[in-house]
């Protein structure tokens, strides 16, 4: 007898992941792994600030893809990449989101690579915030929170812990699990 495949709901889904300027922006490669162990294809949006913390050769290397890095690339191809995104996407997932994309977002701020790219995707998109306990909390990220979770984005709260200031409180990147957990209810 043979045995049967289990096959992820993943499997051949098409997810944009959004890398913003989160100190736990090195945690998107694991999670691109995870992603793509379960089948998935991932093309990576890095933005200006998240490229400080973590490197495109890296995101390109696992993700098999080249990264979008920039609005208006030097070298332009046809079409505008942001714009195809909207037609070629299953999913979006912004892991780290700062608080900077959160607010952006919420309030309708599209003048960046992400935030433009997610004013023109109309597919699910999932919010896993990652920045100091202060930031979490401050009046801003929170009002814009509850505009996106009432707008229908999944917004992943998330940890408390410790922070990479050394500090203690709500702002760690939520657990790989949880995140990827999140990803496949949407596809069942």
């Amino acid at each position: 007898m043979t045995k049967k495949k289990n096959i992820s709901p993943l499997e051949n889904k098409i997810i944009l992941l959004g890398v913003t300027g989160s100190i736990a922006a090195y945690k998107s490669c694991e999670i691109i792994r995870n992603l793509r162990k379960e089948g998935a294809q991932i093309q990576v949006a890095i933005s200006k600030s998240g490229q400080k913390f973590i490197g495109s050769a890296t995101l390109a290397a696992l993700s098999n893809n080249k990264v979008i890095t920039d609005l208006f690339p030097q070298n332009p191809e046809g079409g505008l990449e942001h714009i195809d995104l909207a037609f070629d996407i299953d999913l979006i997932l912004i892991a780290p989101a700062t608080a900077n994309i959160l607010c952006k977002v919420g309030n309708g701020v599209a003048d960046d690579l992400i935030s433009t790219t997610l004013s023109v995707c109309e597919q699910k998109q999932i919010f896993a915030p990652a920045m100091n306990y202060r930031m979490w909390q401050n009046q801003a990220t929170q009002t814009a929170v509850d505009i996106l979770r009432k707008r229908e984005k999944i917004i992943i709260n998330p940890e408390e812990g410790e922070l990479a200031s050394l500090h203690k409180g709500e702002g760690r990147l939520a657990n790989l699990d949880t995140i990827i957990n999140t990803i496949r209810k949407f596809f069942l």
